[in-house]
């Protein structure tokens, strides 16, 4: 499989090895945890996890706007515009993730966000992490049921495999 029609070859989704993030957020208590030797988290050995895969970055509120209430990290948890999602909606997203597992990976809660080398050594293995997840959640704002409708009906009728940046290309286009 080639990207964008030039020689270099796609890793294929079977050749991703599952790996261990360094920290689960335990929904029950809202708590970050950090892993204990090889994948246990406040004392449960290989939980069943999620991952939660959105758009937040360029959408950063100030310092001292509404955040996330999580426990057990040593960084602030960015506050994120409340026009793109409000703290209510974010928890109550994670809430329905907990209907499912009582353990999720979502970035801001599971990756130090001050701690840059940290930051860059775990979004580096995201791959790794999104396929030991038991469950994936995509959070797709900005777009109306129809927007939403024509989005997946392109992305069922296409014909090969597409990359999660293919796919935020997509979404990007349907706006």
């Amino acid at each position: 499989m080639t990207y964008h029609g030039d020689k270099r070859t796609e890793n294929f989704w079977r050749d991703v090895m599952p790996l261990w993030p360094l920290r689960l957020l335990h929904i029950p208590t809202m708590t970050s945890l950090q892993r204990a030797g090889e994948s246990t988290y406040g004392g449960v050995v290989s939980p069943k996890y999620a991952i939660l895969t959105y758009t937040w970055g360029r959408f950063r509120a100030p310092s001292g706007s509404p955040a996330l209430k999580i426990k057990g990290v040593t960084w602030r948890v960015p506050p994120i515009q409340e026009q793109h999602f409000t703290v209510d909606a974010f928890q109550n997203l994670i809430a329905v993730m907990g209907r499912v597992v009582d353990f999720a990976w979502i970035d801001v809660c599971c990756i130090d966000q001050e701690d840059t080398a940290t930051k860059m050594f775990e979004v580096g293995r995201q791959a790794g992490i999104f396929k030991q997840a038991t469950h994936a959640y995509a959070w797709l704002n900005f777009h109306t049921h129809d927007q939403l409708q024509s989005l997946f009906d392109n992305i069922f009728d296409l014909d090969s495999v597409i990359s999660g940046w293919d796919l935020w290309e997509l979404t990007e286009i349907e706006k």
